[in-house]
């Protein structure tokens, strides 16, 4: 959700829908602004890649790392997986239940047993 929200002030700003100075102290425009504030809070959250803009086998060797760490976390998108899933299900069970003759005897709701 997060991830969503970014997106979208990112597109406001890209598209020109905010017109209205977001840093009235310089003359830049919003886009530039918020590039060079974004830029700036990756730098100080990651210090230690700053080091790597000229090298680069340890900013490869870092990507990679990164990387492997990101497949490893098998739950980062759990929650949006069983959503997905859930309601895959419950679609396939309508389609089931309407036509005769699929389901089990014991899979049908009780009010649909009459």
């Amino acid at each position: 959700m997060h991830a969503s929200i970014l997106a979208y002030m990112f597109n406001l700003v890209e598209e020109g829908k905010i017109s209205t100075a977001l840093n009235p102290a310089t003359p830049t425009s919003n886009q530039v602004f918020i590039q060079e504030y974004v830029a700036n809070l990756l730098k100080t959250a990651f210090p230690h890649l700053q080091d790597l803009n000229q090298d680069i086998p340890a900013f490869k060797e870092h990507l990679r790392d990164f990387l492997v760490q990101i497949k490893d976390t098998t739950d980062l998108f759990l929650e949006e997986r069983e959503t997905s899933l859930r309601q895959a299900q419950e679609e396939k069970h309508k389609i089931q239940m309407s036509v005769p003759g699929i389901l089990n005897p014991h899979e049908i709701p009780e009010e649909m047993c009459d």
